[in-house]
């Protein structure tokens, strides 16, 4: 298929704004934004139904998400592209998210309190052409912000996804602090 686009359409605006244009835009960096990963710890800490998204781009290291999840009594679902990097029979796991997905991931989506989606990209297939959005306070953590707008409520933690879970990881080792210890946190 090829689709020829007239370049004066090309270079249009189309006079609408640009929200959040500064994370956008910016540079790649290894390491996520330390003010943000305790934010998103403290709220790790205080949900009840926390749900951790795992897209495409989550990477090998998302593999040890379940392991992480079950400390934190958090479940895993997966974008369709995003279940390689998951194993279908952990307990954490509910399932895929979005076209042709699971009853049980939407159901665990809906009823969240918290999302921390790792190299998502919510594209329409995984979002059930755009009807699964999450709607709870959101993570997305991600080496950049190239499809963040499409979850504009979200803290957007710009960084490697693997730097992110090795953090994320260190301080899941033992139960997760009480909220009002967490600004001792480094």
């Amino acid at each position: 298929v090829h689709l020829a686009i007239p370049s004066d359409v090309l270079a249009a605006s189309s006079g609408l704004p640009i929200e959040h244009a500064e994370t956008a835009l910016a540079p790649p960096r290894r390491v996520p934004d330390p003010a943000l990963m305790r934010l998103l710890w403290r709220d790790l800490a205080r949900a009840r139904s926390p749900v951790f998204y795992v897209g495409d781009d989550a990477g090998p290291s998302a593999r040890g998400l379940c392991s992480m999840a079950a400390a934190l009594k958090a479940r895993v679902i997966t974008s369709l592209a995003g279940k390689r990097w998951v194993s279908h029979t952990d307990p954490a796991f509910a399932g895929v998210l979005g076209f042709s997905g699971h009853a049980g991931a939407t159901e665990h989506l809906r009823n969240a309190d918290l999302v921390v989606a790792f190299g998502a990209t919510f594209d329409e297939l995984s979002t059930n052409a755009w009807t699964l959005l999450p709607r709870a306070t959101t993570y997305l953590v991600d080496a950049h912000a190239g499809f963040s707008h499409r979850v504009p409520h979200a803290h957007r933690v710009l960084g490697d996804v693997d730097a992110a879970l090795e953090w994320l990881w260190r301080r899941t080792r033992g139960p997760v602090p009480a909220a009002s210890s967490l600004r001792r946190l480094p």
